[in-house]
């Protein structure tokens, strides 16, 4: 879905970046301490007039001046202007917080004139400034962060940035219909499990080595009788190397059985990777993980309302083999990413030509690539929901949310404009007021955490890449075997799925799939991003971390797979052996 989203603040995109912004220790403190509670507001402190990195410091002209010469950087101390607030709050009506909903967006020219280069040059100074022992790798960081964003902003022309800019400007079609499934009835069914969860956690980052080194089990989760764990990535997913193999290795490192799903594709809309995901636990059952076995799905933006559409559109199939949900980022109500760019005829247009040029495939392919996208629409999500609610019983469900306010994260801009459009907190591509599945337990995670952070790696090697084409190759040669018929031959239609997928996918004639130089390069940026400011999430737990937690919390919820329950038995709490 990120693809996706350097679409909607492509305004950004238009004029090189060069270094500049304000000590990384303010900009790094902004997502903590003030994140406690909703409707909390948090705002960054400024640093002293004579802080390293103001204008006019001789020091660091005489410290600095050499080695960034050499790197390439232009430094730019140019004026600054207050942190955004910082909101953890449920989006109002849409009568309600008009005036902020109103407020220019990052994208605008009220705002500044390119937003991209400023955000920039903050993110720079903050590598910069900093006046800790060490300057050599600051400076290093500073020059491949620069050459990271620079490579993925040059995804997107400038000519249709310019356009999707100025369209989307002109709109605001999330304006009635963000937030509207936090205003239905059935919401009065969610409980908040975000407490608990963050026991468990504690639990699980204190005790996730014994004193001797070994690992604490948590028999719940990953003990004997405890489900298997069907990963299920999101919009695109299949362009981001290394997605969610962190918790992947996490889950496989603590004992459980894991694996990524090769069934879905990231190109497929709802009802297509509902039916694939049935499928795919149907064949695995059957194989290695045995009938008895159950299943647990932890789906990461689109791909938990995937999980959620397979749990609701094939409940006689999965009912007492699902044991249950987990969703994380999840826009169960749908998107303004996706709604704002699909919100006229002509918006949609220039999205799928954006996309197309992204991915770098041919012409009129973006067509193909915009389906997905309709199905996250508010439009589209209200339609399903009405006609295939979850049921919560069958299919215990845990909703995971968070948000991101850092100038530090590649998550920032659209982040910024939602909150400023729609007066929405969200990770940047998932509004909080939208992730929450009814009847769910949710987690309201008041950590710094974008969309991206919960599923890519904390680094990326050319190893991870190579890595990342062999899976995906030998994913669908699997795929391919396990529908071999006893002649040991491939049902017809398969075969000719696979070679018009390969056909539409591949776009150099040598090998290489559409999306994946996009994909490599926002991996690469993000990474860079942390490396070159690891205050952003200091401290915060790992994505494996918190996934060991979410599905423990999940594992305590009540579960009645056939509804003959009279009524809604207690929670089983676990505790660690």
């Amino acid at each position: 879905m990120l693809a996706a989203s350097s679409a909607r603040s492509a305004a950004a995109w238009c004029a090189p970046p060069r270094i500049a912004v304000r000590d990384s220790k303010v900009l790094a403190g902004a997502h903590r301490g003030a994140h406690r509670r909703w409707g909390s507001r948090t705002r960054a402190a400024e640093p002293p007039g004579d802080a390293p990195g103001r204008r006019g410091d001789p020091e660091l002209t005489k410290r600095l001046g050499g080695d960034y010469a050499a790197a390439g950087i232009t430094v730019d101390l140019d004026d600054e202007d207050a942190e955004t607030p910082s909101s953890i709050e449920r989006a109002s009506s849409a009568k309600e917080g008009a005036s902020e909903r109103d407020a220019p967006s990052p994208t605008s020219s009220s705002s500044t004139n390119n937003p991209f280069a400023e955000w920039t040059r903050r993110l720079t100074r903050a590598v910069v400034s900093d006046d800790a022992p060490g300057v050599s790798f600051r400076v290093a960081s500073a020059a491949e962060l620069v050459s990271s964003l620079a490579d993925a902003r040059a995804l997107l022309s400038t000519d249709i940035a310019g356009e999707l800019a100025s369209a989307i400007e002109n709109t605001a079609a999330s304006r009635a219909d963000i937030g509207w499934l936090t205003r239905s009835e059935s919401m009065k069914e969610v409980t908040d499990g975000t407490a608990r969860f963050e026991t468990i956690l504690n639990t699980v980052r204190v005790h996730h080595e014994s004193v001797d080194g070994t690992l604490t089990p948590n028999s719940a989760a990953f003990g004997p009788g405890s489900p298997a764990y069907l990963l299920v990535p999101g919009l695109y997913g299949s362009y981001y190397p290394g997605y969610l193999w962190d918790v992947r290795d996490h889950f496989a490192d603590r004992g459980g059985v894991c694996r990524i799903s090769a069934e879905i594709d990231g190109e497929g809309t709802v009802s297509d990777n509902a039916r694939a995901i049935v499928e795919e636990i149907a064949r695995w059952r059957r194989g290695t993980l045995g009938a008895s076995r159950t299943v647990v799905l932890v789906g990461h933006s689109k791909g938990g309302v995937d999980a959620a559409a397979a749990c609701a559109l094939y409940k006689k199939e999965l009912a007492g083999i699902v044991r249950g949900i987990v969703v994380t980022q999840c826009p169960y109500g749908g998107s303004p990413v996706a709604t704002d760019l699909l919100g006229t005829k002509a918006l949609e247009g220039l999205t799928a030509t954006a996309l197309e040029r992204v991915t770098r495939s041919g012409r009129g392919s973006g067509r193909a690539l915009v389906r997905p996208m309709r199905d996250l629409t508010y439009k589209s999500r209200m339609k399903f929901l009405a006609e295939r609610p979850l049921d919560a019983r069958a299919f215990p469900t845990v909703s995971f949310h968070t948000e991101t306010t850092s100038r530090a994260s590649l998550m920032y801009l659209p982040a910024a404009y939602t909150r400023g459009r729609y007066g929405a907190a969200s990770d940047g591509l998932v509004a909080r007021c939208d992730a929450e599945v009814p009847g769910s337990v949710c987690v309201r995670w008041k950590e710094e955490q974008d969309h991206s952070d919960c599923v890519y790696p904390r680094a990326v090697t050319d190893d991870v890449v190579s890595a990342h084409r062999t899976w995906l190759r030998a994913t669908r040669l699997e795929r391919l075997e396990s529908v071999k018929d006893a002649n040991g031959l491939v049902p017809l239609a398969v075969a000719r799925d696979e070679i018009k997928r390969r056909e539409g996918k591949d776009v150099d004639g040598e090998g290489n799939e559409r999306g994946w130089a996009a994909g490599e390069a926002l991996v690469r940026a993000r990474a860079t991003l942390d490396r070159a400011l690891p205050e952003r999430l200091g401290g915060i737990a790992t994505p494996g971390e918190y996934h060991e937690a979410l599905v423990t919390l999940l594992l305590e919820q009540p579960w009645d797979p056939h509804g003959t329950r009279k009524r809604q038995s207690e929670a089983v709490i676990y505790r660690f052996d």
